[in-house]
Parts: structure tokens; C-alpha cells; sequence
């Protein structure tokens, strides 16, 4: 395993219980429209690239520690990347239409001073979802990933495991991955970026 593989999966790592858990902390947030961000401008929003509704924990939130170890276990079983920290976690919604066209997590430059202190001169390195919702719950809302070619990866193993409750899905800032639209339901899901030096 090394840098060409495409991802790690835990399936239904979390529990019932804890899934339910996150949901209704995560409702309790306040939700806003989903923000892209490119690499040389401010945030902006276009509904036919990604329609979801996002809130965030703090960093310090218990949620966060829980998804550094399992981005941990899988960097230290599959990549070996040097990582440092977690941005916090990302608590998203997808309703009917939702969704989030093909991107990468990583950004062309580690972040720069507008980024707070700890962050500075870091880059994403590795990115983490869970997902919460119960599949009897939505359609669609497929997470898919790209390999390092740009080939789809054809899956269905993965694609049944993805849509387990409580799965943890580990992989490289700099895969390309989508979340198809949701056509039935709401998906929810949790997410977060450890970021640690750039890559060399």
C-alpha cells in the first residue's frame, strides 16, 4: 500500500447509538448553504457544483478526536504520511437534489496567514467521512472516488460498505472524489481534514 492507493475503509465503525447521537447535535448547529473555495479567491457558492447544508464543530469538540484516530489508524497502516492536526469536523446535510460534483480536498498552496496560527504553512494530507444516516433513509448520495489515473473506481463492495451506517471512509486530500445527488431522503454525514507539512 502506499501513495497510489485510493482509500481505507472502516465499515459501521460507529454505532447506532453514537450516529444518532451526531445527527441531532449536528441539527442543533446552524446550517448554511455549503461555500466552495478556490485556491486564488474568496469563497463563493454555485448550486450546480455542490448543494448541501454544513455546519462545524470546534476542533476541540470530542467528534474531532474520534476521527483523527481513525485517520491516524488508517495513515499509519496504509500512506505513513507526516500528519499533525485536524481542521475540526464538518457536519453535512444532503437533501433531495443535494450533492457535490467531482473535487479534491487539497488545496494548490499550504495555508497561508489568513488561516489561524496552528494551520499556517500546512496542507491537507488526508480527508475523513463518516456517514450517520440509515440507508433506508435516502437514495443516491453515492460518495465515488477517482484513482490517482483519473480512472472511477467500480467498486460495488465499496459502494455497499460506503452506504452502511457508521462507516469511516480514510483517503488522500488529493483524490478526486463526488457525492452523486440525492434523490430520495436526507444523507447525512460528518467530515474532516488533517492537514500536516506538504507534501515534498
Amino acid at each position: 500500500m502506499g501513495r497510489h492507493t485510493v482509500y481505507r475503509l472502516f465499515e459501521s465503525a460507529l454505532p447506532v447509538e453514537l450516529c444518532d447521537l451526531l445527527m441531532r447535535q449536528g441539527a442543533e448547529l446552524s446550517l448554511t448553504q455549503a461555500a466552495l473555495r478556490p485556491d486564488d479567491g474568496e469563497d463563493f457558492h454555485d448550486h450546480s457544483i455542490r448543494e448541501t447544508r454544513v455546519a462545524f464543530w470546534d476542533p476541540s469538540h470530542w467528534v474531532s478526536g474520534l476521527l483523527v484516530h481513525f485517520a491516524s489508524l488508517a495513515n499509519r497502516e496504509t500512506w505513513n504520511y507526516r500528519i499533525s492536526l485536524s481542521q475540526g469536523v464538518q457536519y453535512g446535510e444532503y437533501g433531495v437534489g443535494g450533492k457535490y460534483d467531482w473535487h479534491k480536498d487539497e488545496f494548490d498552496q499550504p495555508f497561508g496567514d489568513e488561516a489561524p496560527i496552528q494551520w499556517q504553512g500546512l496542507s491537507r494530507k488526508l480527508s475523513v467521512v463518516g456517514v450517520l444516516s440509515d440507508p433506508g433513509d435516502y437514495s443516491g448520495g453515492e460518495l465515488r472516488f477517482k484513482d490517482t489515473y483519473g480512472r472511477e473506481v467500480s467498486d460495488p463492495a465499496l459502494q455497499a460498505a460506503v452506504g452502511r451506517r457508521g462507516s469511516i471512509v480514510v483517503f488522500p486530500a488529493y483524490i478526486p472524489h463526488t457525492v452523486s445527488p440525492v434523490t430520495e431522503g436526507k444523507r447525512c454525514s460528518i467530515v474532516s481534514w488533517i492537514i500536516g507539512p506538504p507534501f515534498v
